[in-house]
């Protein structure tokens, strides 16, 4: 049986930002989109909710995540910290 996870609090190792709030301690040209890790992902959509920049959408085929609009993410870290399952990453 899985751990019990609070996933509207992020984890303790994170730090702590609003929602969509970008990252500014991460320039421009160092943004990195999210990438998804597909064998983990289970589609649970929380990623959804929490980015402040609506980044992420459903993929119909198979109900996972998709970042649909990558280049507007502000490395807010919310997605990566929010995931259960840490399929979402943001640095390579």
């Amino acid at each position: 049986m899985a751990p019990e996870v609070n996933l509207l609090r992020p984890r303790r190792d994170s730090p702590v930002r609003r929602r969509g709030e970008p990252n500014s301690a991460v320039r421009e040209e160092e943004k990195m989109p999210p990438k998804i890790d597909y064998g983990k992902c289970d589609g649970c959509g929380i990623c959804i909710f929490v980015c402040g920049k609506t980044v992420f959408s459903l993929r119909p085929s198979d109900q996972k995540v998709l970042p649909k609009k990558a280049k507007e993410c502000v490395n807010c870290f919310m997605c990566q910290d929010s995931c259960r399952i840490g399929a979402i990453s943001i640095k390579g």
